[in-house]
């Protein structure tokens, strides 16, 4: 069995990044963000269009967008004790994180976000000559985590927006920052200067180094077994680690092109989702070490040759562990840049 698009929809700008919502409350929302340069003027365009699946499950229904510089990642992020709100928090190409609530409306159906607070990323750099991208973002709990363009490491406190901390942690472009999911003191980091770095955030230098043969771009923990983290690279291999065990990784796979963004499935402990550049995406076993699919963003024929596919974001639709048992089939949205398109897809984990 393929795997079966349910829904295209034409981003307009360049589509880099989505996101669900994991908050129960609100199921079924969808964040994608978009990010173009315009070549004559030098603007950075961009926004964040909001989403919301259909009852039926088979397409998406635009419900809001924001316009801001452009968006390299996002994360929502639950606002513990608050009833009727959860937050987005994105990281821009304008060198600031900003902060977005969804909140509920009288009729229980939401049209926009509202922005709630923004903080600029500090930086040695001439923003005249050196402007600053942020690149990833994290959350957990009330911590933020950002890496960007100039290779720092930032810590940023969401009820505050404080900056607490900054490493610089690359040479070059930090592509990614990701907390451990077990230990919020461990922050992971990967960059262009073909390096993997493990940060204890009460330490001013990081506490383990890995050189890699390319560029690391993508990295993120366990959520079901403590120690391990997977990892995404230039070099087109997906690696599961231990850190009780760093020098070799426990299980890696070829996927044939950049491995952009990994997303653990939200419910099978060892499948993952992967936005895998110019091989599109995929879905894979990394225990097996098997592809499970491949796919290509619901492209025909005819746009396969007028049209260069860039698959940059992936995520899977939320679901419990009784909805994983029942139901055979998972469904992920995921865009690709330069054909601007956002994807709905279903796929059978077998």
């Amino acid at each position: 069995m393929a795997a079966a698009t349910l829904s295209l929809v034409d981003t307009i700008l360049f589509a880099d990044t989505v996101e669900w919502c994991k908050d129960p409350r609100y199921r079924g929302i969808l964040a994608c963000g978009t990010y173009q340069l315009d070549e004559k003027s030098g603007q950075r365009l961009g926004g964040i269009e909001l989403y919301k699946l259909q009852e039926d499950m088979q397409g998406l229904e635009k419900t809001g967008s924001v316009s801001v510089a452009g968006v390299l990642d996002m994360r929502w992020s639950p606002v513990v004790g608050n009833t009727t709100q959860s937050l987005l928090l994105i990281a821009n190409a304008d060198q600031h994180v900003r902060m977005y609530s969804l909140d509920t409306t009288s009729t229980g159906h939401q049209t926009k976000l509202e922005a709630t607070g923004s903080v600029k990323i500090p930086s040695d750099r001439d923003p005249a000559t050196n402007s600053i991208l942020c690149l990833s973002i994290d959350v957990q709990r009330s911590l933020v985590v950002i890496s960007d363009s100039a290779g720092c490491i930032t810590l940023i406190d969401s009820e505050s927006m404080d900056v607490n901390r900054q490493w610089k942690g690359h040479a070059y472009e930090a592509w990614v920052a990701t907390f451990d999911n077990w230990n919020s003191d461990i922050i992971l980091s990967g960059g262009d200067d073909s390096k993997l770095c493990i940060w204890d955030r009460r330490e001013s230098e990081p506490i383990y180094t890995k050189r890699f043969e390319m560029g690391v771009c993508s990295i993120q923990s366990h959520p079901k077994k403590e120690n391990q983290y997977i990892t995404g690279s230039y070099d087109e291999v997906a690696r599961l680690w231990d850190q009780r065990k760093p020098s070799t990784p426990l299980k890696e796979l070829h996927l044939g092109g950049g491995v952009w963004r990994l997303k653990w499935h939200p419910c099978l402990p060892n499948v993952l989702g992967s936005a895998t550049m110019y091989a599109g995406f995929h879905v894979l076993n990394i225990e097996t070490q098997r592809i499970i699919y491949q796919y290509n963003g619901g492209r025909d024929d005819e746009r396969k040759e007028k049209e260069v596919l860039l698959g940059y974001g992936i995520d899977w639709f939320p679901c419990s562990e009784s909805e994983s048992e029942t139901r055979k089939s998972t469904m992920l949205a995921s865009c690709s840049f330069y054909d601007h398109s956002l994807q709905l897809w279903t796929c059978e984990i077998i």
